[in-house]
């Protein structure tokens, strides 16, 4: 109610729906004190589009300067996983989810990523583990998020080596070395392949330059050579 006052003394409510107004101020204070509601939550009860409130809910936080911190996604992964039917497995499951959750915020995978799609990789891979055949397409159902986005997180946390113990592993041994944010290390190889495609380059324009002069010296020997009644 404070932020709701606050937003219509600075004039937030023009042009907006209370509901929608009301629903960002709410969403905000979820964020604050960490809860498992997600903004999709208040989208399915007012009735809106999720770019509506999100551009309130960033317009509200922006004017009266409110620090919104950023979802945990392990405030998520129960949630998720109570709606993907692991019986009673399900604190296993979640349990798991959270430790690869945890591994990829140690390996930079949640910097500039949204926090379901880490959810929905990091369940995929929990429930393959835990012997429960749960598809992409069921993820998304659950997520609310897109197929390539799950795709791209699983891409990037197959790189890491935590990707690379098997289930035995994983619950033992705890590595302690953290691996280059995924920007980092593809800007490092587009550097590399740049440098070999520039290295390459330089070697095909250097042969094409022989050949090019070889056929130029042949040229120059023919026309020096006399022939016919012009030799002279």
């Amino acid at each position: 109610m404070k932020i709701y006052k606050l937003a219509l003394d600075r004039g937030l409510s023009r042009g907006n729906k209370s509901s929608h107004l009301l629903a960002s101020c709410l969403y905000i204070i979820c964020r604050t004190e960490s809860t498992q509601h997600i903004l999709l939550d208040f989208c399915d009860h007012v009735e809106a589009d999720i770019s509506t409130l999100a551009r309130i809910y960033l317009r509200l936080a922006r004017v009266l300067s409110i620090n919104v911190p950023h979802t945990d996604p392990c405030l998520l992964i129960p949630r998720y996983a109570a709606k993907l039917d692991f019986g009673d497995r399900t604190n296993a499951v979640s349990n798991t989810a959270l430790r690869i959750v945890q591994r990829m915020q140690r390996d930079w995978l949640n910097i500039g990523r949204r926090s379901s799609g880490l959810c929905g990789s990091a369940l995929l891979f929990a429930a393959r583990m835990h012997n429960f055949n749960r598809t992409i397409q069921q993820i998304v159902d659950v997520v609310k998020i897109s197929k390539a986005t799950i795709i791209r997180r699983l891409q990037e946390f197959e790189t890491t080596p935590t990707a690379q113990l098997n289930m035995k592993e994983f619950n033992t041994i705890e590595l302690e070395e953290e691996q280059d944010p995924p920007a980092f290390s593809k800007a490092k190889r587009m550097a590399k392949l740049a440098q070999h495609e520039e290295s390459f380059n330089i070697e095909q324009i250097e042969r094409e330059i022989l050949d090019t002069q070889k056929q130029i010296d042949d040229q120059l020997e023919k026309l020096h050579k006399p022939r016919g009644q012009l030799a002279k």
